[in-house]
């Protein structure tokens, strides 16, 4: 889970599989590198700064909400697969806040 990168990273953990990285990539790269030059605290500010992302991105089931972001971005990824289903219309709109505020939408 993208909220775990930051505490992985502090117990040893070497890389991450990253859904929010599809919409905040270089944000996280930042908090990596900031965790790693030994910015303890910056990387923590970055991590919780992104803690909105993180939590947007899981509002349902992985992958419907990140690809109905990249769909409201314009990335045309398509639609999810049976059994999965779209997300509804707050859902979205959960979405389209976070994207708004950071500034992607």
């Amino acid at each position: 889970e993208d909220n775990l990168i930051l505490p992985v990273l502090s117990v040893g953990g070497q890389g991450v599989i990253s859904v929010a990285s599809h919409l905040v990539g270089k944000e996280i790269k930042k908090m990596i590198t900031e965790f790693k030059k030994g910015n303890l605290n910056e990387a923590i500010q970055l991590n919780k700064g992104l803690g909105k992302m993180y939590k947007a991105i899981f509002v349902t089931t992985n992958p419907i909400p990140v690809k109905s972001a990249l769909n409201l971005l314009g990335m045309e990824v398509g639609s999810v697969r049976p059994p999965l289903i779209e997300v509804t219309q707050a859902e979205k709109e959960v979405l389209i806040d976070v994207l708004k505020e950071f500034q992607l939408l």
